[in-house]
């Protein structure tokens, strides 16, 4: 099994009655990152948003380090008031696949907002499963719509460094490995239709690409520059353009910048 998502502690005996307006039913609501850049073109809606976060340059941590702090900042997002940017879910879950959470960059976000900092911390569940099996599990036979909306409400799940453990596991059998990576993609398939989730991946060998990446309609890649300080970064996402007619089409946006580290980790004066 593995391991506990605190979910016991937070177990509640009776679930609150979700009120909406007939406005929030109709129309979705979206998912910022309070950078204009990125915010202009993704399109994370709590219908069917879903977005991969990579990264690509030699493994010396940074580019990790950069890759957690966007989840992070999307998990404290997440909590804030829809009129705000963010979903008011009422928590989020962390599965920690990478074993990268950073726990003072959360309150570092928190405090920059003004959050009530206990109150974020006690909303974001984390998971640490300590190996393949262990995260094959949790993502296949533990996590379902019940679970997450109704005993949590979390309208955000999101999985750090999801294929890490793939890529050092020598000893795993590489067809057992692309079977697992295609099951847990399956798994993940089905639930976004009704949650959002983010996941981040370092290291993609080719042999997973097709099978998790190609979930994603919305994506950011992080590379590194030449100089150590910067960073070249590209959103992208197929937007869904709704017609009158009630028909959808597809067109794909994108943005590229180059941004420091820092500015990824504050959040624009008000």
């Amino acid at each position: 099994m593995a391991a506990p998502l605190a979910w016991e502690a937070q177990q509640q005996s009776s679930l609150p009655i979700k009120m909406e307006i007939a406005y929030d039913i109709l129309q979705p609501h979206r998912l910022s990152f309070d950078i204009a850049h990125i915010d202009k073109c993704l399109d994370l809606t709590d219908r069917d948003g879903a977005l991969c976060v990579t990264s690509s340059g030699k493994d010396d941590g940074s580019l990790r380090s950069v890759n957690n702090a966007l989840l992070t900042r999307l998990c404290v997002r997440a909590l804030m008031s829809k009129r705000h940017g963010g979903f008011e879910s009422q928590s989020v879950i962390f599965i920690d696949a990478g074993n990268c959470s950073d726990i003072y960059q959360c309150v570092n976000f928190a405090r920059q907002y003004g959050l009530d900092i206990q109150k974020v911390l006690d909303s974001i569940i984390v998971s640490r499963p300590f190996n393949i099996h262990q995260l094959v599990g949790l993502l296949i036979n533990e996590l379902d719509t019940t679970t997450i909306l109704q005993r949590f409400g979390a309208k955000l799940v999101v999985i750090s460094d999801i294929l890490k453990m793939f890529v050092q596991a020598s000893q795993i059998d590489q067809d057992e490995a692309r079977w697992l990576v295609k099951e847990i993609a399956k798994s993940l398939r089905n639930l976004s239709s009704q949650i959002m989730f983010v996941i981040s991946v370092h290291e993609c060998p080719p042999q997973y690409q097709s099978l998790l990446l190609s979930l994603f309609e919305n994506q950011i890649d992080i590379a590194a520059t030449r100089e150590s300080s910067r960073l070249h970064v590209k959103a992208s996402s197929n937007l869904h353009n709704r017609h009158v007619n009630g028909g959808s089409s597809k067109k794909r946006e994108s943005s590229s910048f180059v941004i420091t580290e820092r500015e990824l980790k504050i959040f624009p004066a008000r």
